[in-house]
Order: C-alpha cells, then sequence, then structure tokens
C-alpha cells in the first residue's frame, strides 16, 4: 500500500494535537508512511482505521495466511513501549498474543479476536459472572516480577507522581478533592506497598472494556495491557470502579462489596488489600482526570463509597 492511501481521522488529529501539540503533529504526520512501512515487511493488508482512536493509532490488517491482527502505533512514551514487553512476557496466557513487533517504534501487530465482544456486554445484569470471568483472566495474565523491571511501569511510581503532582498543584493542600480522602489515600499507599510480599508483573488496566470474548481460545482473553509491576491485589482495582456508569446503580454499595470479596476470594488474595489499592486508586484515579479536565467527580464519588465499606 502507499502512505496515501492511509486514513487518519480528524477527530484523531485534532485529540492528539491538542493533547500533545507539535509533538504530537510531528507524530501524526509520520503516520501514513509508518503505516506503510509495517504493511510491507510484515506483509499485511490494512483497513480503515478503528472508531474512537484516542493514544494510539489502531487499525484492523489481514495477514498473508488470511488472519485477522491489528497493527497499533504508539506515541513515542515509556508506557506505550511497555504494552509490548507486556504481551512477549504474558506469552498469550489470558490475553492476546503479540505477532510481531517494533519496540523501539512503538509498533505492534497483535492477534484480533473473534467475536471480540466487551466483558462490558454482561454488565449490569450478569455482574456477578462478569467478575469472576474478570478474576479468572487475571489470574491466568499475572506472573512474578522479572528481574529487569526497565521495560516496565511501576505502580510505585504512579503514586509517588501521582500524590506529589496533586499537593504539588495545590501548594500542599488537596484544592477540590477531600482532604480525608486524599490523607487516607496517601496513607493507605504507604502502608500497602510497604507491606507487600512480592511484586508481579500485572496487566495493569484490566477493567470490562479490555476483556473481549474469543471463540479461538473458548472463552475471554485481555487486550492493551500497561506491563505494571506491582502488588497483585491492586489488578482488580480498575475493574471494580468500572463501567463508567457504574455510579448510577441503585445497589452501588452492594455491588461494590460482592466485587471485593469475589476478587479477593478467586485471587486468593486479603480482601483488605483488594479494598485498600481500589479506594487508593479513585484518589490516583481521579487526579489523572483532572488534569486532563475528565470527570473527576464521579470517581471521587466512588471513592467517597469505598471509604464506608469495612
Amino acid at each position: 500500500m502507499n502512505a496515501h492511501d492511509v486514513e487518519v481521522p480528524q477527530y484523531f488529529k485534532d485529540f492528539i494535537e491538542l493533547s500533545f501539540g507539535d509533538a504530537g503533529r510531528e507524530w501524526l504526520d509520520a503516520i501514513p508512511t509508518r503505516v506503510a512501512h509495517y504493511a510491507a515487511i510484515w506483509d499485511l493488508d490494512i483497513l480503515p482505521p478503528f472508531a474512537g482512536l484516542s493514544y494510539n493509532y489502531v487499525t484492523p490488517a489481514r495477514r498473508r495466511d488470511g488472519s485477522a491482527a491489528v497493527l497499533k502505533i504508539g506515541l513515542p512514551e515509556p508506557e506505550q513501549r511497555s504494552e509490548i514487553y507486556a504481551l512477549q512476557a504474558f506469552a498469550g496466557r489470558g490475553i492476546t498474543r503479540l505477532l510481531e513487533a517494533d519496540p523501539d517504534e512503538q509498533v505492534a501487530l497483535i492477534e484480533r479476536l473473534s467475536p471480540g465482544v466487551m466483558l462490558s456486554t454482561l454488565y449490569p445484569d450478569e455482574d456477578a459472572k462478569a467478575t469472576e470471568i474478570g478474576a479468572r483472566v487475571m489470574r491466568a495474565v499475572a506472573m512474578p516480577a522479572p528481574d529487569d523491571r526497565s521495560n516496565f511501569v511501576v505502580l510505585e511510581d504512579w503514586f509517588k507522581r501521582g500524590l506529589g503532582g496533586l499537593r504539588s498543584e495545590f501548594d500542599g493542600g488537596v484544592g477540590p478533592f477531600p482532604e480525608a480522602l486524599v490523607e487516607r489515600t496517601e496513607g493507605l499507599f504507604q502502608e500497602l506497598n510497604g507491606s507487600v510480599d512480592s511484586l508481579s508483573l500485572i496487566h495493569g488496566d484490566l477493567h470490562h472494556m479490555n476483556i473481549l470474548s474469543s471463540d479461538a481460545h473458548g472463552g475471554w482473553l485481555a487486550i492493551d495491557p500497561k506491563g505494571l509491576i506491582a502488588d497483585r491485589a491492586y489488578e482488580p482495582a480498575p475493574f471494580i470502579l468500572n463501567p463508567h456508569d457504574l455510579g448510577k446503580l441503585p445497589n452501588l454499595n452492594t455491588t461494590l462489596e460482592r466485587r471485593i470479596d469475589q476478587f479477593a476470594e478467586i485471587l486468593e488474595i486479603d480482601r483488605y488489600r483488594v479494598h485498600g489499592w481500589t479506594l487508593a486508586f479513585t484518589v490516583l484515579s481521579a487526579w489523572w482526570s483532572y488534569g486532563s479536565n475528565h470527570d473527576w467527580q464521579k470517581t471521587i464519588a466512588l471513592g467517597e463509597v469505598l471509604a464506608e465499606l469495612e
């Protein structure tokens, strides 16, 4: 294919330019040439990109043998590269397979799952079943942290940067964030991070939208790993706080409590640690959203509910 045949949606250009300025424009300008390059060396037919692109250029592709794949080009940032190394390390255990990769260029060719239905389709009517599936995917994916951690993201760094950034933004205060919740998060982070027995390599963002159905593998598999070095008790946190309309459930308290119980039982993790990391993550996640002008108050509201649970 030729570079001029590559489609880069305008909404995606606008988002990247708004978020990353000149560096984003430079990256966007190179996408058509890079897609054409990897299509040639990996012998791919490239289809129009997926809808809803955000921080990556992601497009379906077909390999020479007719199998379906996904070509993913990430921004030149460490967390984009860590996904490739995580897929290599997980080697298809509970997760989609990496087919080809150029880690230095943040480019990956990944197995495309079919039918690829999101686990969120079971929510809310079959939430207990969805939670059990999520927990079993987490068990399949998690592995001991490798000795060389230079290619992965570290949870401790996330929290230190996030909580430190929040305090710095408000001159040592907490601004519009609930002071008691921020202080509890700071204490939980110190306690949980300091008492973990051993660190694991986990997915790091394993929520309902990152678990898809796969007929070829007879069940459900994860996609889009962060590649996070962390206490494995952290892994359920993003799942417990999703989908985005979770706060509208009339039985929110019961749902959160049951999810925490399920993860603790199936993953054989102390319930206190699952609850604690999830509560701490509400502040970290809300802070990330605050910086990007997203609706951070929804996440803080979930944190206030979690804070009342034992």
